[in-house]
């Protein structure tokens, strides 16, 4: 082979490198474009006024709502919602929520600061987690509480851009009978909370599918031991955790 053959193939093989890492780099642009325009969905943090129930009246020992006006009213339908928000360049469709946690770690931890016997809490085999105190009977359907369909969802971080996503009855009740068992001596109960998770599952206007798992955490930032009915328990809130 002469030497000007030898120039000819590593010119030829430099081309083919050149050609070679300008393709990588046209795949690696399209799909950093692509990532770009996919929907993002995340949680915003929500803070939660916490009230003592009323002696003999409701489900839950502790109110949780909103924002203070309810609280303050006493305006609440039992159920506290989460604002969630698409900050995504592109809409998502079909969006559903699936709420996880170890129900039998928070009853355990229920059991363990049961000293007087308020509470009888059981899981069924048939998912209803049944809860039994001096109010009454309370039977929630675990199998319908813990997942949610909201389907279509635009893109913004404003208020009126979000959705509103039902924090489960079931979590509700299991958090608030805790915190209704903390006293001067374990206080810090809520500390060894079991790991709360938000399974998103949604598809972009493609078609093509999205998986999220968020990992929550109840904070409380204020709360008084029990002292009158209907008063003021604490403040807390749920906020969204790096994982």
């Amino acid at each position: 082979m002469k030497p000007i053959d030898y120039i000819s193939l590593a010119s030829s093989l430099a081309a083919l490198f050149s050609s070679l890492i300008a393709l990588l780099t046209l795949f690696e642009m399209r799909a950093q474009r692509r990532n770009s325009l996919r929907p993002e969905i995340v949680i915003k943090r929500s803070y939660i006024y916490l009230f003592w129930e009323e002696e003999g009246k409701g489900d839950l020992p502790i109110n949780w709502y909103n924002n203070n006006d309810s609280a303050r009213s006493k305006n609440s339908t039992q159920k506290y919602t989460l604002r969630i928000i698409n900050i995504g360049l592109q809409t998502a469709k079909d969006l559903t929520v699936e709420w996880q946690y170890d129900i039998n770690k928070f009853i355990d931890l229920i059991h363990k600061y049961n000293d007087d016997n308020l509470y009888r809490i059981e899981v069924s085999d048939s998912k209803w987690l049944n809860i039994k105190s001096k109010n009454g009977d309370q039977g929630i359907n675990l199998k319908n509480d813990l997942s949610e369909y909201l389907g279509f969802m635009g893109t913004g971080k404003n208020d009126d851009e979000c959705l509103y996503l039902d924090v489960p009855i079931s979590l509700q009740t299991l958090i608030s009978v805790l915190l209704s068992l903390c006293d001067s001596s374990n206080g810090k109960v809520l500390e060894y909370q079991p790991e709360i998770s938000l399974i998103l599952q949604y598809k972009d206007i493609s078609g093509k599918e999205y998986s999220k798992t968020i990992k929550l955490l109840f904070s409380v930032s204020a709360f008084h031991i029990k002292y009158k009915p209907a008063e003021y328990a604490g403040s807390a809130l749920l906020k969204e955790i790096d994982i």
